[in-house]
């Protein structure tokens, strides 16, 4: 064989043993698939089996031995979407949970999970909880936060999310509110991971401030990367607070009122020509008129300073 064949062959073996191969194997059988590969570990779960608990808008997903618990997660989440809507005014989305136990994933450094069934957000329980008092921190983050912010943050994505393809330029309002709302909610419920958060919030902030960064843009930081995005929550949630400060809350349910009040927006040629909808400076036009501030100006120039005093204030408030 012509050596330079060999030595193109051999090169070309090489070049897929190297390759990242995912390989896929059991962690148990009703508990899903692991995908084995480059990145993260990915895990596919599924409710195949579970039983289902419906209460109003919120369904759970849940095996039989943690009936009692998801009876209580319902209730939970229940009061705690209520409570976001009767301050803020803004109706929370529909919301499918699942249980799963956490210790069915145990060995595994690290693990992203993937519901099977579109729609569904997987909770973490450990087996031996009987009642959500014995749950720890972390649950009651996902619990009081999370899930309430993606219930909420996915009511306001039908009135302003359209703008996507423009680069995401009302997150300011989906997660800016999702974030407050999960303030609001474990000000009430879970103290504590109010905390957390805020101190998360606050070390982002520093850390940009401590890299020379004295200024934050809402309108195009948050995709800029990973680290702004994750600072973002931060600063929309501080630039809601700071509202809710001085103009009152009631200035929120005003602003989500009037937003909710434009035409819809609607299309033809498959997209391609649009009318109507809240873009993300219509909203900030909104918002002017209620706080006779520039907005629009604000959202692109947020003061990190400002920012983080804001958050430090709102760790000890009663809002």
């Amino acid at each position: 064989m012509n050596q330079a064949l060999i030595y193109i062959l051999t090169a070309v073996v090489i070049i897929v043993l190297l390759l990242p191969i995912a390989v896929e194997t059991e962690i148990k059988p009703s508990e899903g698939k692991v995908f084995v590969g480059p990145g993260p570990i990915r895990v596919e779960i599924s409710v195949e089996g579970f039983s289902k608990l419906k209460a109003g808008s919120v369904e759970i997903y849940f095996k039989p031995l943690h009936e009692r618990l998801a009876q209580e997660v319902a209730q939970a989440l229940q009061n705690a979407l209520q409570l976001s809507s009767e301050r803020l005014g803004i109706p929370a989305a529909p919301l499918s949970v699942a249980l799963f136990q956490r210790e069915d994933f145990e060995g595994f450094a690290t693990l992203s999970f993937k519901m099977k069934e579109p729609g569904i957000w997987p909770l973490f329980i450990s087996r031996d909880w009987q009642s959500l008092q014995e749950s720890d921190l972390n649950f009651q983050d996902s619990l009081y936060w999370t899930m309430p912010h993606e219930s909420i943050e996915a009511s306001i994505a039908s009135l302003f999310y359209h703008d996507w393809h423009k680069g995401w330029p009302s997150r300011w309002i989906g997660d800016g509110l999702s974030g407050y709302a999960g303030y609001v909610i474990t000000k009430e419920h879970a103290p504590k991971v109010t905390d957390v958060r805020l101190n998360d919030y606050e070390q982002r902030i520093t850390q940009l401030l401590e890299k020379g960064r004295d200024t934050y843009d809402l309108i195009r930081d948050f995709v800029a990367s990973d680290e702004l995005q994750l600072a973002g929550y931060g600063v929309a949630l501080a630039f809601w607070l700071d509202i809710a400060q001085r103009y009152g809350e009631e200035t929120i349910r005003k602003f989500w009122q009037q937003a909710n009040a434009q035409p819809r927006r609607w299309c033809l040629a498959l997209g391609l020509i649009c009318f109507g909808g809240v873009d993300a400076q219509k909203a900030a036009r909104i918002l002017s008129e209620l706080t006779g501030e520039d907005i629009w100006a604000k959202l692109q120039n947020m003061d990190l300073h400002e920012v983080l005093q804001t958050l430090e204030q709102a760790a000890g408030a009663g809002i």
